[in-house]
């Protein structure tokens, strides 16, 4: 039922050189295909859209339901007090339940969807999914409507990049939009994986905003920083392969959210109801750079080799270059000079990231491979 290795990578950074897709919950008696959410205290909730339970995972892998006779739970956030929203889409109804999993109040709404408490406040925003509209929660529970129709199209999920912009996401046809009081604006629509391609939950971590696919049974990593940007997908064909992460399959993947330190990504599989958890080292593809020595990289992106070029001579100094899920494609420990050329001819097309170690001080950088 449970893996408590695994259990742990959501609470202290994982060391390993690559990313690793693992099963954190696999229960016969739990079923988790939506929304997921972690509480101030590292509990994971997870609601069953194809049920009528909201599921709690305790830090130590222990299962139990958490609430139960809803409709079709859908999105959750939790509120500064701890109280739960949940969002019960067939119900037409929003449920404040406490920390027990009390039901507390009641506000009607049509096809309520997704939800996310603002970065300031215990005001919340909700979509419904039809109408497709966009409402501010206010904590009296008095709704506010702020956009309806126009570019929404069936919207589910939210997320906060880290200058506290927002996002929406539509499911129907998984358009991202960046949000404003009084205006949407168009982010990136992410690829189709055929019919039945659906965009179902985001999440924002470390640089990017991770989205899951559910016809296509793959999860993409989009830039929160530069609109239409996509940097990479995980997952080919359905399936429940754990692994690295360029070969583990998902079986229609659904809820996503990034644990607290942002290190671990939490999936639910439609399919199964197991949660999946994606973990590893490069999650982070932000540069480090370090104002006693630096490098530059020409060309950027390169196409058949490129040069590193030092802002003072190494000596004896390490290189190790990884692809996007953290395989190690070139390295050299005695790096010597002012200057460096590799040759990237044989590479695939993508995002590498060029880590050097200079005894104590460690730098990064993003290489793009084109051709």
């Amino acid at each position: 039922m449970k893996n408590l290795a695994v259990v742990f990578l959501i609470f202290f950074p994982f060391l390993a050189t690559s990313q690793i897709v693992s099963t954190l919950l696999s229960n016969p008696n739990v079923s988790i295909t939506d929304a997921i959410i972690m509480d101030s205290s590292g509990n994971i909730y997870g609601s069953d859209y194809s049920g009528d339970a909201i599921y709690k995972i305790d830090p130590n892998g222990n299962a139990t339901t958490f609430a139960s006779g809803l409709d079709a739970p859908n999105g959750l956030a939790f509120v500064s007090n701890g109280n739960l929203y949940v969002c019960d889409n067939t119900g037409n109804a929003i449920y404040i339940l406490d920390s027990q999993g009390n039901f507390l109040d009641t506000i009607q709404i049509s096809n309520p969807s997704g939800i996310i408490k603002m970065p300031t406040s215990d005001s919340l925003w909700l979509t419904t999914y039809n109408p497709s509209a966009l409402y501010k929660l206010a904590p009296d529970n008095s709704l506010t409507q702020v956009h309806v129709g126009g570019v929404l199209n069936g919207p589910v999920g939210f997320c906060y990049d880290n200058n506290n912009d927002l996002f929406v996401g539509n499911f129907n046809n998984r358009a991202v939009y960046k949000v404003y009081d009084d205006t949407l604006i168009f982010w990136i629509q992410i690829p189709s994986g055929g019919i039945g391609s659906s965009l179902g939950f985001i999440t924002y971590a470390q640089g990017g905003i991770w989205g899951t696919t559910f016809g296509s049974n793959k999860i993409y990593k989009v830039s929160s920083e530069y609109p239409d940007s996509v940097i990479l997908s995980i997952g080919s064909g359905q399936g429940t392969m754990d692994g690295q992460a360029d070969q583990a399959l998902f079986d229609q993947p659904n809820g996503i959210y990034a644990s607290h330190t942002g290190d671990s990504i939490l999936i639910s599989d439609y399919g199964t109801g197991n949660i999946r958890i994606l973990s590893g080292a490069h999650l982070d593809d932000k540069e480090i750079t370090d104002p006693e020595i630096d490098f530059e990289i020409a060309p950027n992106p390169a196409e058949l080799k490129f040069i590193l070029n030092f802002t003072k001579s190494l000596n004896q100094a390490s290189i190790n270059i990884v692809d996007i899920y953290g395989k190690t494609i070139y390295e050299n420990e005695n790096l010597s000079g002012l200057n460096h050329s590799i040759d990237c001819d044989q590479w695939a097309k993508g995002i590498y990231f060029i880590n050097i170690q200079v005894g104590q001080r460690s730098l990064r950088k993003r290489l793009i491979v084109g051709r």
